[in-house]
């Protein structure tokens, strides 16, 4: 999935062929503090051969975003909602990250930010000079 808006969603709603075992989902993220993608994301799932269901097989989702809790409500259910979902949470983190980075880049030294890898636990320090 892209973070393109124009993207036909038929092309990720027929994607349930009956005999395939693996299916790979890719999720592009731009950012448009920087003009560029971030590195891509992918989940493949594993289709269970006893009941049919899909199974996530591997990921290289950061282990922050909830995609096991996604999983258990969407997955295989709603395939093209699972993937919305996750989709929303890179995009989420990615303007979570530009935020504080622009902050980051206003703090003036000895100032300083820190942050957990999905912004969840952030501190600002600020030191103020008095003259």
């Amino acid at each position: 999935m892209t973070d393109d808006d124009d993207q036909d969603d038929d092309d990720i709603r027929d994607v349930d062929p009956p005999n395939d075992r693996y299916l790979g989902i890719r999720f592009d993220v731009f950012d448009r503090k920087y003009s560029r993608f971030v590195s891509p994301h992918y989940i493949i799932l594993k289709r269970v051969v006893k009941n049919d269901n899909w199974e996530i097989f591997k990921t290289t989702l950061p282990k922050f975003i909830p995609y096991r809790a996604i999983a258990l409500k969407y997955l295989n259910t709603d395939l093209f909602r699972f993937a919305s979902e996750i989709r929303e949470n890179l995009i989420q983190l990615q303007l979570k990250k530009n935020a504080f980075l622009t902050i980051q880049e206003s703090l003036e030294n000895p100032s300083k930010l820190d942050y957990d890898l999905g912004f969840t636990k952030v501190s600002i320090n600020i030191l103020v000079m008095v003259y």
